[in-house]
C-alpha cells in the first residue's frame, strides 16, 4: 500500500515498470533510511499512549492494550452535559433580562401616555371653562 504513495511522491507512473527495490532505493536517497510506515504509526501511537513508558525503543512497537478506560466516555459525557446546562442557564438569564427591560420600557411608555392624556383633559377643561 505504501509503495503506491512512494511512487506517487517520486512521480513514477503506473505504466513505468520499476521494482519496489528501486523505488525504496530512490526514497532512501531522497529521505534517508527506509522505515515502514506501519512502524512509524505504531511508534507515534505509543508516544501518545498514557500507559507507555517514557523511553520507547525501536523494537517495542506493540501497544499494551487496545482498549481505553471505561470511565473516559462517562467523564466526557458529564462534561458535555455540564456545558449544555451552563449554556441553557445563560440563555434563560438573558431572556429574563430582555423581558424585564421590555416590560419596563412598555410600562414607562404607558405611564407617559396616561400623563399626556391627563394633560389633554386638563387643557380641554380649561379651554371649555
Amino acid at each position: 500500500m505504501e509503495m503506491r504513495y512512494y511512487r506517487r511522491l517520486l512521480s513514477i507512473s503506473d505504466k513505468e515498470q520499476r521494482t519496489n527495490g528501486e523505488v525504496r532505493r530512490r526514497t532512501e536517497n531522497a529521505t534517508g533510511p527506509h522505515v515502514d510506515l506501519l512502524t512509524i504509526v505504531r511508534q507515534r501511537k505509543l508516544k501518545c499512549s498514557s500507559s507507555s513508558s517514557n523511553s520507547i525503543s525501536s523494537s517495542s512497537t506493540s501497544l499494551s492494550s487496545g482498549m481505553r478506560s471505561r470511565n473516559k466516555s462517562k467523564t466526557v459525557l458529564v462534561l458535555v452535559v455540564a456545558v449544555v446546562v451552563i449554556v441553557v442557564v445563560v440563555v434563560v438569564v438573558v431572556v429574563v433580562v430582555v423581558v424585564v427591560v421590555v416590560v419596563v420600557v412598555v410600562a414607562t411608555a404607558a405611564a407617559a401616555v396616561v400623563v399626556a392624556l391627563k394633560l389633554v383633559v386638563v387643557v380641554v377643561v380649561i379651554v371649555i371653562v
